[in-house]
């Protein structure tokens, strides 16, 4: 074989020109797969993205299923505290006779449909809460308008509140406390604590530090700005819509 036969065959710009379409190919085809997979994991996002809301909202609606089944369940409850200790199982007897002879209230056993003490005796001289079932509402109604024959009694008659209920409860009758004790009249309303004709909501009172709050300013101090009661706040967003209308 001659030297000239085993030279290779010079590279022409034919040759140079298909290899660039075939790169060019490939690149394409790999974009196109790269933009099939992206669209394919959107696709997939925005499922299990609508799932997840799906899930969500089915959850928040069996929330409130629940919380409006919990408080059917505990309308027509009572909750006494401050009544000593009977023996397991009489807490009926002295329920009703409590209602007939303290509280003064007309009724007998058809309207009490069940009365236990709550939780568990773990303090020696600690006296549990007696909570009560009532066949109507219209006894327990009777019942809140006689509770004032047990002043000085220390015993108290409250309803059976839900636990979001009581630690809203909580957050307002600790502000009451802070206000009385600031020498004002305050008293709690419609779950909102009404201070010196100022009304203030639970989102009011819930993330300020009680060492912030000074109801005698009408107002409290944050640490950034003068948080205002809703009522304040919303005639001096009046105010500014009107000023900016002129």
């Amino acid at each position: 074989m001659s030297r000239d036969s085993a030279k290779p065959s010079p590279v022409t710009n034919e040759d140079i020109f298909n290899t660039l379409q075939g790169i060019i190919k490939q690149n394409q085809d790999l974009k196109d797969e790269i933009h099939t997979l992206k669209n394919e994991i959107k696709e997939e996002l925005n499922n299990l993205k609508q799932k997840n809301e799906e899930l969500e909202n089915e959850n928040k609606s069996l929330k409130n299923r629940l919380i409006s089944t919990e408080h059917k369940l505990k309308k027509y409850n009572i909750v006494i505290y401050g009544l000593k200790e009977v023996k397991e199982g009489n807490e009926f007897t002295q329920t009703l006779s409590f209602l007939q002879n303290q509280v003064k209230v007309n009724c007998s056993e058809k309207d009490i449909r069940d009365a236990y003490r709550i939780g568990k005796q773990k303090i020696t001289g600690r006296i549990r809460p007696t909570l009560v079932e009532l066949s109507t509402y219209k006894v327990k109604k009777e019942i809140f308008q006689q509770v004032h024959n047990l002043k000085g009694l220390q015993i108290f008659v409250s309803n059976d509140y839900t636990k979001e209920e009581l630690d809203k409860r909580k957050v307002l009758s600790d502000n009451l406390k802070l206000a009385k004790a600031q020498n004002l009249q305050a008293n709690i309303k419609n779950n909102n604590l009404l201070v010196e004709s100022q009304l203030f909501t639970y989102e009011d009172l819930l993330n300020i530090p009680i060492s912030s709050r000074n109801f005698r300013k009408k107002k409290f101090t944050g640490k950034e700005e003068d948080i205002k009661p809703t009522n304040q706040r919303k005639n001096s967003t009046r105010t500014t819509s009107k000023s900016g209308h002129s």
